[in-house]
């Protein structure tokens, strides 16, 4: 996981982000159309430029993240 830049899980059953914090150079991350409660994790990849993340089941999403950018 430390070389993976791009990760997409999409439209699925996923919940828990749990591990996702250890790919640290990750620059574009999609997660959108699944079950995602808790986002947490996203606040510790430092080096993420895109994030998509909607059509989730998100109840607090506390991530501090410099550059978020939306297609």
């Amino acid at each position: 996981a430390n070389s993976l830049e791009e990760l997409w899980i999409c439209e699925g059953p996923l919940k828990d982000l749990s591990g996702l914090e250890a790919c640290k150079q990750l620059r574009r991350l999609y997660l959108y159309d699944c079950a995602i409660e808790n986002a947490s994790q996203i606040a510790q990849l430092t080096s993420l430029d895109v994030l998509w993340i909607q059509n989730n089941r998100l109840k607090n999403m506390e991530v501090s993240i410099i550059y978020l950018v939306y297609f």
